[in-house]
């Protein structure tokens, strides 16, 4: 049973509060007013779930990073166990009398498992070094180097009305790629939205959209469950 004081409410323990200009993060389980953007107040659709995940950490049901996945799977948000660690201490912490601190046994399997992953850590470096020192071959230098991905760019007639032209470099070779997946990323303003959008008008119609986009085709064909 949880030892919390009942005679404090949740409004005492999540009191509203406001805030000194519009920008800026909200608290763990708040949200804005309708009224007035300044005005935080509690959100009473998540809070019970953070109530029920504090009263399993209080009788030891369950950890933090287990109650951190527990919110997560039920709450329109994503944060982290130090977040759900801070929230605890705003939150419950002042109006309960459980101490929630490791136990002597949890402490010392905790101090056990710094010093495993010190020793490991150490253990590799030294490993490292030793084959540096005999001129062993590492397992990444032994991993044979891939071939350049030959792309069959095929020039577009000069008669074709080309809607879009993709950049030389990156957006070209994602275009042209062979692969069903490929990673695409950088810096703003790299159009990776179009290039998320171009590729099923590939399979929609294959035989033009070399002709859309002014780009090669992939090769190989291309099922249309990839759009699944």
């Amino acid at each position: 049973m949880t030892k919390v004081n009942k005679t404090k409410n949740l409004l005492e323990r999540w009191p509203e509060y406001r805030k000194p200009r519009k920008l800026g993060k909200l608290r763990t389980a708040y949200k804005k007013s309708d009224d007035d953007p300044l005005l935080i107040q509690p959100d009473f659709d998540n809070i019970p779930y953070f109530e029920e995940v504090f009263d399993l950490l209080e009788t030891r049901a369950c950890s933090w990073r287990e109650g951190t996945a527990w919110i997560n799977n039920r709450c329109v948000m994503s944060i982290s166990h130090m977040t759900l660690k801070a929230t605890y201490n705003r939150h419950r912490k002042p109006f309960s009398s459980v101490d929630l601190r490791a136990t002597p046994a949890q402490a010392k399997n905790l101090k056990k498992a710094q010093k495993v992953s010190v020793a490991k850590h150490n253990f590799k470096k030294a490993q490292r070094e030793y084959e540096e020192l005999k001129g062993i071959k590492t397992k990444a230098e032994n991993t044979p180097k891939r071939e350049a991905v030959d792309y069959d760019f095929t020039k577009v007639p000069a008669n074709v009305d080309i809607i879009f032209e993709p950049n030389p470099g990156p957006q070209t070779a994602f275009l042209a790629s062979s692969e069903r997946q490929v990673l695409y990323g950088g810096a703003a303003g790299g159009e990776t939205k179009v290039l998320v959008f171009l590729p099923p008008f590939r399979v929609i119609c294959q035989n033009k959209f070399r002709e859309l986009t002014g780009t090669p085709s992939r090769r190989g064909k291309i099922s249309s469950q990839a759009l699944v």
